[in-house]
């Protein structure tokens, strides 16, 4: 499988013993939302989104996209199998909060 990372930032994959490095590509995929307000809270509106649409490529034999989290939720909705995200829910992070490295992919 080639792997195609679609996200702003390259990825970086460790387990503690291997680490492997996916730089991004010239594509982002993104999702365009549709907001709502549906009230406020101290002053300021709260709105519910739906995703409308996302700039993915077609599907490609033997490719894997590597794919934001809102990005994937949008491609599991379209019934895709080609796309996953990396689990920054269990990152590696510096001293400021920023990912380092995550331990593997969500689908």
């Amino acid at each position: 499988m080639k792997l195609i990372n679609l996200t702003p930032h390259t990825i970086i994959l460790s387990d503690g013993n291997k680490t492997v490095s996916y730089p991004r590509s010239r594509t982002v995929a993104r999702v365009d939302l549709d907001y709502t307000v549906i009230g406020e809270l101290d002053g300021f509106p709260i709105s519910t989104t739906r995703i409308l649409k996302s700039n993915m490529p077609e599907p490609k034999e033997g490719y894997i996209f590597i794919v934001s989290a809102l990005v994937l939720q949008q491609c599991k909705y379209a019934g895709r199998t080609d796309c996953v995200a990396p689990d920054s829910n269990h990152a590696t992070r510096d001293n400021e909060g920023n990912i380092v490295s995550v331990p593997g992919w969500i689908q």
